[in-house]
């Protein structure tokens, strides 16, 4: 059964998903690198502009908020352990 993939939502231009988007793929690397990762940019759909404007970064599993804003190294491991 495949992993469900990690959505990190953000846009061109935003230093903290810049960082965010560094640090989540060190980290994967590291600890989870077979773990599917879609990065989607708010800008390219009107929907997700709107709803997610002034909340990214943020990062979903599932339907799941996993983080939001800064990148957690702690709160991945619990996250993604039952999944690798």
């Amino acid at each position: 059964m495949a992993r469900p993939a990690l959505r990190l939502y953000s846009r061109r231009g935003c230093h903290l998903c810049t960082d965010f988007e560094q640090a989540l793929r060190a980290w994967l690397g590291t600890h989870a690198p077979d773990q599917p990762l879609q990065v989607i940019d708010i800008d390219g759909d009107e929907d997700l502009r709107r709803r997610y404007n002034a909340e990214i970064p943020l990062l979903m599993l599932e339907d799941r908020l996993v983080l939001q804003y800064f990148f957690e190294p702690e709160r991945m491991a619990q996250v993604i352990r039952p999944h690798v």
